[in-house]
């Protein structure tokens, strides 16, 4: 067991592998949402608009634009993180994926409760596939077996 920990070699774990292609698929996904809301950009800047009445036009342009490039990077970079983290069979990192499972479920859950446009439903539904389908792969027995 010490040489699979300290050769520098990802475990040969297929449940790992598909894992990490799942999570890969979610760094995508990420991507996409991010593009959406761009082409989305005025129906959102007249929301900031009405929710904030004392905002002018650019203004609020700046402010959904900083929003979408701060949350859609955080999103980004999590989401790699965990690829690359997950691939590397580090056993620590299951359970902070699960909690982070655990909390993107619940957020699409609640997102999908509360309406919105097609695509943006839509991305949601595949969102918790990703997740769900990831999170049952990273504890499957071969992956357990290779975590260091």
């Amino acid at each position: 067991m010490t040489d699979r920990i300290h050769d520098g070699r990802a475990p040969d774990s297929p449940s790992l592998r598909t894992a990490t292609t799942l999570l890969w698929g979610l760094v995508l996904l990420a991507l996409v949402s991010v593009a959406v809301q761009l082409l989305d950009l005025d129906a959102l800047v007249s929301e900031a608009r009405e929710v904030e009445g004392s905002l002018s036009e650019d203004e609020a342009r700046v402010g959904v634009l900083v929003g979408i490039g701060v949350l859609g990077a955080f999103s980004v970079l999590v989401r790699l993180f965990f690829a690359i983290m997950v691939r590397s069979g580090r056993g620590w990192v299951r359970i902070l994926f699960t909690v982070y499972a655990v909390i993107v479920v619940a957020m699409a859950a609640i997102g999908l409760t509360g309406g919105g446009e097609v695509l943006e439903q839509g991305l949601r539904v595949v969102e918790l596939a990703l997740v769900a389908a990831a999170l049952w792969f990273v504890w499957r027995p071969d992956a357990r077996a290779v975590a260091r």
